[in-house]
């Protein structure tokens, strides 16, 4: 990420924020490397704003000298209009976490498969993944099934009420011969 005035800008938007550990944790690794690192936390509830004001949102960071931003609920999927590019992840997840602004384009990627993935090597590094069951098909679902390599999927299981679960089915049902169980 690019600085702006010896240090770096990031931030957050989501909703309900308050309470995220991620601000600390990102000026803590910053003091650690030697740079100034200002981490804010943009919580929609907070500012009495709802997903339309994404676009004034992005305007601003990218206005104010922002790096980057990482996005969570409820806006990883309505951020996606908004950007210039997305990442191969991104766009195969259908979500994004990380927006990076630099030379004025806005980049979504998401970064959860690849961590999901380094948790399962780090975790779980000799264990087959020949049979894996998805339990639920919320915002998670996708990026964590993409390391278990969807070949191996046998079931997908998933909650009657959940809109997300055709979409995810269908993405996942053209890597696999897996039965979709509802529960």
């Amino acid at each position: 990420m690019s600085s702006v005035n010896s240090g770096i800008l990031a931030g957050l938007i989501g909703k309900g924020i308050q309470a995220s550990r991620t601000p600390a944790m990102h000026e803590r690794e910053g003091d650690a490397q030697g740079l100034r690192y200002l981490y804010r936390l943009i919580d929609l509830d907070q500012l009495g704003l709802d997903l339309d004001a994404l676009p004034s949102l992005l305007d601003a960071a990218q206005h104010m000298g922002f790096t980057g931003l990482n996005i969570t609920f409820p806006a990883k999927q309505a951020i996606i209009p908004l950007l210039d590019e997305l990442s191969s992840e991104a766009r195969g997840i259908g979500a994004v976490n990380t927006v990076v602004l630099k030379d004025g384009k806005r980049v979504g990627h998401n970064t959860d498969c690849l961590g999901f993935a380094e948790g399962l090597r780090r975790g779980l590094p000799n264990v087959a993944r020949r049979r894996v069951v998805q339990m639920g098909a919320g915002g998670p679902a996708q990026p964590w099934l993409m390391p278990c390599s969807p070949k191996a999927l046998n079931a997908c299981a998933y909650s009657k009420l959940s809109q997300a679960a055709p979409r995810l089915w269908r993405t996942i049902s053209t890597h696999t011969s897996a039965a979709s169980v509802p529960w």
